[in-house]
């Protein structure tokens, strides 16, 4: 899978090259979330600006760790979703449940408020 992974200090930036994220790149792409989630920066940005179809199963992969994220005190945050994925996260009923943002700059911020949140809880 193509991609450009940017890590800044309190977060890693997964730029996904593809156009198509299908079922078989539903490993590779747990393999290069697990590598980030295996440092000591955990913030995750999904920058989705390129790709027009995403296969179930790789959607579902990613909804799990966005899921597990919020167990586990980190942030999975998506952005620039195109208009044939946002249609398609519509369809599935998904849109409302996960996090996401137009811009990547926002990603940014709502990942800079989260981490202010637990800060705060803790």
């Amino acid at each position: 899978m193509q991609f450009k992974l940017d890590t800044k200090e309190k977060f890693h930036v997964i730029r996904i090259e593809e156009n198509d994220l299908t079922a078989n790149l539903s490993d590779e792409i747990t393999k290069i979330i697990t590598n980030c989630l295996n440092t000591s920066i955990k913030n995750i940005i999904i920058n989705m600006g390129r790709v027009t179809q995403i296969s179930s199963k790789t959607l579902a992969t990613l909804i799990e760790f966005q899921l597990k994220s919020f167990e586990n005190g980190y942030s999975f945050v998506f952005c620039n979703f195109s208009p044939q994925v946002k249609a398609y996260l519509k369809e599935k009923d998904i849109i409302d449940v996960i996090q996401f943002t137009p811009t990547e700059n926002e990603a940014v911020e709502i990942v800079h408020m989260d981490e202010i949140e637990r800060e705060m809880w803790d």
